[in-house]
């Protein structure tokens, strides 16, 4: 591991020659920065903590995602996608929904002639692996910072004052997440509100063969959902009052274990507790994609509704869609290229986040007039095949 790209940098200025500044060394921002560079861009990438070193040995990670088809395609591209499966990594082919004991909704990856709909892999291997990649690539360089200080821009450059030291770049990507300090810097506003739930996740073993469907069951409470992992491992995820999770976080390990049995559906089977953790619900999303030179991408643009895990593959449908848009202007850095690419991205980025709002009220409520529509509406899909597909595909990123 070359030592000059983890360690942070005596001050000097960078030189005119960086094209793209990314601040944010997670999964989006190092998918970027590889994209990027594959166009022949010079690119550096800022993050304040070195990733984990995650082998096949390590305890599962607790955070999570199910990256679709179009995520994967997106990984193979940059030259990840056989690194993170080589690790380990859960394929699903089915997802199943439904309410109380209602027929489950089960969308399967034959449906739409593929083998998989997506794999559950965690977060820090995905992001281990991409930064390890852009630490090989001739044209990324990579720096650990502590602090973001300030941001000026001009017609030509835009300037980042990092731990005292300024970097200069064409354009700064904002990858920094939901709190993004570079989106504040820029002076790009934000609306949303926190969801009045919270999420549990628990991380168990279910004793048994990885399983290949994941699955969450509605409720007015909140729903349940059950995420397959490798090596027989698993997560559980509730959607419950703020109050309530934290009582249940606190629980002894019996006597949650006993809690989760009574709630979740018998199809969980049993299981053993590994790890335990919660998080608030948040739904934001930036008034702007871009503003001068620098531009949003991912959470620091859009925080969505966890409910059917697509938050990093939006983060990474941006990334594609940024990409395709410097590539196809020599202009790359300017304010009609970033239009192009907010076009391309708040609308469907919108789409999902209404949808994702739309069900989580439809089924938090149970006046019993919503309860029958949901359920009638849950029924009409496992009847329209046609529904069932374009659904499905979406989901998967093919649409």
């Amino acid at each position: 591991m070359n030592a000059s790209k983890q360690t942070p940098t005596s001050p000097k200025s960078t030189s005119a020659s960086l094209d793209v500044l990314i601040v944010g060394g997670g999964m989006v921002g190092c998918a970027a920065a590889l994209l990027l560079a594959e166009q022949g861009k010079r690119v550096m990438v800022l993050e304040r903590f070195e990733p984990k070193s995650i082998d096949a040995a390590s305890p599962m990670g607790l955070r999570v995602s199910a990256l679709n088809l179009a995520s994967e395609q997106l990984l193979a591209e940059v030259g990840c996608w056989s690194d993170i499966a080589a690790v380990r990594v859960c394929p699903y082919r089915r997802l199943a929904v439904w309410e109380d004991q209602l027929e489950p909704v089960e969308f399967r990856a034959s449906d739409i002639e593929q083998s998989h709909l997506g794999h559950i892999v965690e977060n820090e291997l995905v992001q281990m692996l991409l930064w390890q990649r852009c630490q090989q690539h001739p044209l990324v360089d990579c720096r650990l910072i502590q602090a973001v200080e300030s941001l000026s821009q001009s017609d030509e450059w835009a300037t980042l004052t990092v731990d005292g030291q300024l970097y200069q770049a064409q354009l700064i990507l904002a990858c920094d997440g939901g709190l993004s300090r570079v989106r504040q810097l820029a002076g790009i506003g934000v609306e949303g509100w926190q969801y009045q739930q919270h999420a549990l996740v628990v991380g168990i073993d279910t004793q048994t063969e990885s399983q290949d469907i994941t699955w969450q069951q509605m409720s007015a409470t909140g729903p349940k959902a059950f995420l397959p992992l490798a090596q027989g491992k698993g997560s559980l995820v509730w959607y419950h009052q703020a109050d309530k999770v934290a009582r249940l976080k606190q629980l002894p390990t019996a006597q949650l274990k006993s809690e989760l049995l009574q709630a979740f559906p018998a199809v969980l089977g049993d299981f053993t507790i590994e790890q335990v953790a919660s998080f608030p619900l948040t739904r934001q999303h930036a008034q702007t994609y871009s503003k001068g030179r620098v531009v949003l991408v991912g959470d620091s643009a859009h925080l969505i509704n966890p409910l059917a895990g697509q938050g990093v593959n939006l983060g990474f449908r941006d990334v594609r869609a940024l990409a395709a848009v410097m590539a196809d202007n020599q202009d790359w850095a300017s304010s009609e290229t970033l239009k192009r690419y907010q076009q391309q991205r708040k609308r469907d980025n919108l789409t999902m986040m209404s949808a994702m709002d739309a069900i989580y009220a439809t089924f938090s409520n149970d006046l019993p007039p919503l309860k029958l529509a949901r359920q009638l509406g849950l029924s009409l899909v496992n009847k329209l095949p046609i529904a069932k597909r374009l659904a499905t595909e979406y989901a998967c990123g093919l649409k």
